[in-house]
């Protein structure tokens, strides 16, 4: 698995900037955060390069806890 440290940090986009950020489905550019209230997370500023490799971890997580799952393993 991706060491977490290595990942792209996120930034705080200025208004009318363009970002991304993943979903449960998938990468998602947007371009209003002052449209937003309160402070934004996990804003990446390039889809290929940044957001995609936190999509990626996030998927290995869930299929990990899937396979916990179904092992009875529910710590």
């Amino acid at each position: 698995m991706q060491n977490i440290i290595n990942l792209p940090k996120p930034f705080d986009p200025p208004a009318g900037a363009y970002f991304y950020y993943v979903t449960p489905y998938g990468v998602v550019r947007d371009a209003k955060p002052s449209s937003y209230t309160g402070e934004l997370y996990g804003c990446f500023r390039t889809e290929e390069e940044e957001a995609i490799e936190w999509m990626k971890l996030f998927d290995k997580m869930r299929r990990l806890g899937e396979v916990a799952e179904l092992l009875g393993d529910d710590k």
